[in-house]
């Protein structure tokens, strides 16, 4: 309805009236719309396309306009193709549209023409382009409109916000701005306008009701491929972050916490933007048996500095039960020496490093180098020893991580069991001949005492 005012009254002013006495008469205001309390400025302009004319006086009139001049007296006369320019001025006290009256006395009549002034206190308006989430730093847009030119428009947030003042210069028909804030639980925006309309300056108080949407937050989430472990075994915790929210979220650490595991370092993350994710790994190595409940702790800022935080947890089985163990030990005498043989056995998710077996008793010992065990694989060994009666058996190695472990069994040594026919020649020919020397010995003892 506006715009189709606007336009009938640049129409007007456009369009000039012809009239019977021969003249015709242009006019124009400024501004065009007025507030309340404003100033316009204006001329009339009396064209004479004719033969020469007579003005006696122009006179202006109106219920509800201050006007300045009222009157102009003894004009004069407007030769053939002559024109005169009458200038005024008005103000506007009261909302609405008001009938201004130039009376004009010709010496071939009056003329009376009606300027159409309208006064609008609804301009100019603010509209929210964006929605509101609360508890984010919001970008909010937002559109400033007026049906008429306004200059040096500044918008001031009555809430904190940056930046505390927007400049937004020349409001041609709308024109936009926008600042960055986090909503309070206040159901609305107030707003303060400064400008200038033609030569009057204003200053306003736009009050905006909002609807907040909840915020979507970030998600944080830790999650393993295993439900248990071994102890001195190492397994990857994945914690993922993704930020839900509108905003960016800046130095975001990642705290993992275990009561069973060793330390594990902090990890931090620059910059989250909205709807981005990032997933990192830590790795968790128990040293302790039992059911393990691991805390990840995030804290981050918003863009105002604000720390906020976010809480996950993950809960996991710990065997009793060593990664590594000894199986499928065998001890064999043979020829009056010890052999042993066996496995070590990776049951874990990651890869044992350099593994060596050392087999020892009443102080003697002998190690055997086995290397790296992938998970879930195993390594041989056999070596001989010089141990009777026990033996113990060490397994040694390092985690991913660079734990060391220790793993001790001791075994019995059998009894080496000779079996008839399975001597040697050596040792038959060794008892023969002590069994000959008895002998012979035993008859010349007896032939002596004789």
């Amino acid at each position: 309805m506006r715009k189709v005012l606007v336009a009938f009254i640049i129409l007007m002013m456009l369009i000039p009236t012809a009239l019977a006495t021969g003249v015709s008469i242009e006019f124009h205001t400024s501004p065009e719309i007025l507030l309340p309390g404003d100033y316009a400025d204006g001329y009339l302009k009396i064209i004479n396309p004719g033969r020469d004319i007579r003005i006696n006086s122009v006179v202006f009139h109106s219920e509800g306009l201050e006007i300045y001049p009222k009157s102009y007296r003894a004009i004069g006369t407007i030769p053939s193709g002559g024109s005169y320019t009458l200038p005024f001025s008005i103000k506007a006290q009261d909302v609405g549209r008001h009938l201004l009256e130039a009376i004009i006395s010709t010496g071939n009549g009056t003329i009376i023409q009606h300027i159409l002034i309208v006064v609008d206190d609804s301009f100019p308006s603010i509209v929210l382009l964006t929605p509101i989430y609360k508890g984010e730093v919001n970008e909010l847009k937002f559109l400033i409109t007026s049906p008429v030119t306004l200059q040096n428009v500044k918008v001031t947030p009555l809430f904190n916000a940056e930046p505390d003042v927007i400049f937004v210069g020349t409001v041609n028909g709308y024109a936009e701005g926008s600042l960055k804030f986090i909503p309070t639980d206040e159901k609305e925006l107030k707003f303060k306008l400064t400008f200038y309309n033609g030569k009057n300056y204003h200053e306003m108080i736009k009050t905006i009701p909002i609807t907040f949407l909840e915020s979507k937050g970030v998600m944080l989430n830790v999650v393993s491929s295993y439900s248990s472990v071994y102890v001195g075994d190492c397994i990857p915790l994945n914690v993922e972050i993704t930020n839900l929210r509108n905003d960016n979220i800046y130095k975001a650490v990642i705290d993992v916490r275990s009561r069973l595991g060793v330390e594990i370092n902090s990890r931090e993350v620059a910059k989250l933007g909205p709807c981005e994710s990032k997933t990192i790994t830590f790795m968790y190595c128990p040293t302790k048996a039992g059911e393990e409940v691991i805390e990840v702790l995030l804290k981050f800022q918003d863009e105002f500095g604000n720390e906020l935080n976010q809480y996950a947890k993950l809960e996991l089985t710990v065997h009793k039960d060593l990664v590594l163990s000894l199986t499928n030990v065998e001890i064999k005498r043979e020829n009056f020496n010890t052999v042993i043989s066996g496995d070590v056995s990776n049951n874990g998710r990651s890869k044992a490093y350099n593994v060596y077996v050392v087999a020892s008793c009443s102080g003697w010992s002998k190690d055997f180098f086995l290397g790296n065990i992938d998970q879930s694989d195993f390594q041989s060994f056999n070596f001989e020893t010089k141990c009777n009666g026990s033996v113990d058996i060490t397994v040694k190695w390092s985690n991913e991580i660079g734990q060391e472990y220790t793993l001790t069994k001791s075994y019995k040594v059998p009894v080496e069991r000779v079996k008839a026919g399975k001597l040697p020649v050596f040792w038959i020919g060794v008892v023969i001949l002590v069994v000959v020397v008895s002998i012979v010995a035993f008859i010349m003892y007896r032939q002596i005492k004789r």
